[in-house]
Parts: C-alpha cells; sequence; structure tokens
C-alpha cells in the first residue's frame, strides 16, 4: 500500500513541477482575410440578408421514391447485436420511418418559427438564427446576448426546445437572452469550404464576424460536442470579450501545431 501512496505522491509532484515550469504558449497570429469559396473574386458582401427554410415538394417525393428502391438487406447475425456494425433489421426501420412517417412539411414549420439570417463571410454564406426576446421598451429587465454552437454531429435542431426558455422573461429573473445560433460550415444551410484547412481556429474567425456584423457587446458563449474546440480557440485568442464561457464537454486542451503548419491550433 504504502508503494502505491508514494507512486501518487511522485507522479502528482511530477506533475506539479512540470505545470509550474511550463510557459503559456502564445496563441499563433490566425489572418482574418483568408478566403475559402469558390469564387475566383474576393469580394464580400458584408449585409445580413433574410433566410428561410423552403425545401421543395419535388424534392421530398424524390428522396422518399429512392428510400423505396433500397435493396432487400441481409439480416443480422445470431446473437450479434450491434459488434459488427448498424443492425440491418433496425436500419430497415429507420429507412420505412424516412419513406413513410417522417413529417417534413412540419419540421420545416417549426426551423422556421424564429428569425434566420445568412451573410458572406470569407466566401462562404453562413446561416444563423437571430432571435430577439419580446420585452417591453422601457422594461428594466436586461438583454444579454448568447452565442449557441451546435456540435458534431449535429445542428441548430439541437437548440430548438431551449429557445424559448431563454428567451421568454420570468419573474424570477431580472435578465433575458438575445440568441445567435449559426450553422457552422458544411452544416446545414451554410456552404462548406472549398478548399481543406478550414479547421475550428478558422471557423472561430466566422463567428467573430457574425458578431461584429451584428454589433454586439457583452457576449456568453455555451458550446456542445465540436463546437467547445471553436470555445477553447476563442478563449485563448480573446477573440470575444466574454462574459462567461459555458461547455457540456470537458476537455484537457493543449495548443500544438497546426495540421496546416499555419494557423491551426
Amino acid at each position: 500500500m504504502w508503494k502505491f501512496t508514494l507512486l501518487l505522491l511522485l507522479l502528482i509532484y511530477g506533475a506539479a513541477r512540470y505545470w509550474s515550469n511550463s510557459e503559456n504558449p502564445k496563441a499563433p497570429a490566425v489572418p482574418d482575410d483568408q478566403y475559402w469559396g469558390t469564387r475566383e473574386s474576393h469580394s464580400e458582401d458584408k449585409t445580413i440578408r433574410p433566410f428561410k427554410i423552403d425545401v421543395k415538394q419535388e424534392v421530398i417525393d424524390d428522396l422518399k421514391m429512392r428510400l423505396s428502391r433500397t435493396q432487400s438487406l441481409r439480416k443480422p447475425l445470431e446473437d450479434i447485436g450491434w459488434i459488427y456494425g448498424v443492425d440491418s433489421e433496425h436500419l430497415q426501420t429507420v429507412l420505412e420511418y424516412w419513406r413513410t412517417k417522417y413529417d417534413w412539411t412540419k419540421r420545416q414549420s417549426l426551423l422556421n418559427n424564429y428569425s434566420q439570417f445568412e451573410t458572406s463571410i470569407q466566401g462562404l454564406d453562413i446561416h444563423f438564427y437571430h432571435v430577439k426576446p419580446r420585452i417591453i421598451e422601457d422594461s428594466s429587465i436586461r438583454v444579454l446576448p448568447l452565442l449557441l454552437v451546435h456540435g458534431w454531429p449535429g445542428s441548430i435542431v439541437e437548440f430548438q426546445r431551449i429557445i424559448p426558455l431563454l428567451t421568454i422573461p420570468r419573474d424570477d429573473r431580472d435578465f433575458i437572452f438575445e440568441l445567435i445560433i449559426p450553422s457552422l460550415p458544411g452544416y446545414g444551410f451554410s456552404d462548406p469550404a472549398a478548399r481543406p484547412g478550414l479547421g475550428s481556429t478558422q471557423v472561430s474567425q466566422k463567428l467573430k464576424r457574425i458578431y461584429v456584423y451584428e454589433q454586439t457587446s457583452q457576449r456568453l458563449n455555451k458550446w456542445v460536442n465540436f463546437g467547445n474546440y471553436i470555445r477553447c480557440i476563442m478563449a485563448v485568442d480573446g477573440l470575444f470579450h466574454s462574459k462567461a464561457c459555458r461547455s457540456n464537454l470537458t476537455l484537457i486542451f493543449f495548443l500544438s501545431q497546426s495540421t496546416d503548419r499555419k494557423h491551426r491550433y
């Protein structure tokens, strides 16, 4: 027992010495003029444009037709569950659900409940919600801007249920939130990059641009999953002078040499 205790104390002592002698690394300078679109022109439209989801019925009909043409799936191995991959019987129920039960019209209506916009940032059109609380103008309630960033795999749908909870005033609170909820590049209705290298660092620059365009001053951040990496970079870079930052994924995050050898943590 004493050997284990001694080993544990030595490990704690070594870790403490290591961290006490380690200098805080400087965040690399990330240019904010990088271009990720397909157009040769680097001109950028900084206007905020209203956006509404409108998937044509022929697109939905085509999807259902292709789902109905799926070939018969082999039965899964006996008593094996999901060890070797997706259970084919479960997959068949998913296909049937998408083909006969999923109501896209209803979902589209729910997604369009809140104000949506898009803006061009470094060659990509970025989609986002901007949800303002409904309060009386002379009210003493404080309005705090809150940035919500979805995870991977994920989308803005993750926040559908909590939007009303954050934007509807309560008698026991003297504050309310004004929300900005972007779709990360390549997710939902935001454009994907046309070339490699668009990592968490570069995405953080894009979210900074949205805040600049919307002219918000105080900032609070809440992140999930993949968005947590972006939050870490923003915190190190000081891209947002945030009042608070909250993540539901705990990470030990180190600065390291970038994969593109220039501008990525």
